[in-house]
């Protein structure tokens, strides 16, 4: 079966990216998901019926100084005195009226992925192998953007999604397609909505689906030829 190393943040280093197992190398042995924020690389091997690929490339920012996610005078305050921002909608000002505004720390950075729950794993994701391992996560102040995961897919995204913060709660969006690096390919969405809690510290809500499975063995195309995972993990800097 591919779906037990399918990973949702790994990428391939030359032709078309494509998922490596969840916290787990292309050689099956287990490995830290993020490795490391600013360009780690695992080699090739096989997994089951399926041959992973080098994994590698990440987004790359630089990490800069803990922030709000926007910066006003006016905004609410978080426990730490940081100012948090005024979320904007087609560019309009949304007013400081509402919760307190937690800050993520600019550019590139680690997070740590500290437990998980409400698990359902028909994919065989495993979701739950990387608590206690960081994935990459990349906050850009000036469009209050944050990407999650390393980059996968065709064509290449953040493995987890990527989608605008606003009021503490931003829905990040990844929908490309991957493969196993044989010419089995399917189709993956992934949705994860990010709840910040405390500064820098928040929950990932996941919705992992595949579909539109090509040139794949039978055994490894779920029931029905689609499935859906979703877990929520806490993450923290």
């Amino acid at each position: 079966m591919i779906f037990g190393w399918i990973a949702i943040w790994g990428c391939g280093a030359s032709g078309d990216a494509h998922d490596a197992g969840p916290g787990i190398s292309s050689d099956g042995t287990a490995a830290d998901a993020a490795s490391s924020a600013k360009g780690a690389s695992s080699t090739g091997g096989s997994a089951g019926s399926a041959a992973g690929g080098a994994g590698g490339a990440v987004l790359v920012a630089d990490a800069g100084a803990d922030v709000p996610y926007t910066a006003t005078a006016d905004a609410p305050t978080d426990s730490s005195g940081s100012k948090g921002g005024i979320c904007t909608d087609a560019g309009e000002p949304r007013g400081t009226d509402g919760p307190i505004l937690h800050f993520l720390s600019r550019g590139m950075n680690d997070y740590k992925v500290t437990s998980i729950e409400n698990v359902i794993d028909p994919c065989k994701v495993d979701p739950a192998t990387v608590v206690g391992t960081s994935l990459p996560v990349n906050y850009v102040a000036d469009t209050n953007t944050i990407s999650i995961g390393r980059i996968g897919g065709t064509p290449p995204m953040p493995s987890l999604g990527s989608g605008m913060i606003c009021y503490n709660v931003g829905v990040l969006i990844r929908e490309n397609d991957s493969g196993d690096g044989s010419g089995c390919t399917w189709h993956v969405k992934v949705t994860s909505t990010l709840t910040l809690f405390a500064g820098d510290k928040f929950t990932l809500k996941t919705e992992y689906s595949m579909s539109t499975f090509m040139m794949c063995k039978p055994a490894d195309i779920p029931t029905g030829g689609r499935c859906t995972s979703t877990w929520t993990w806490t993450l923290e800097k």
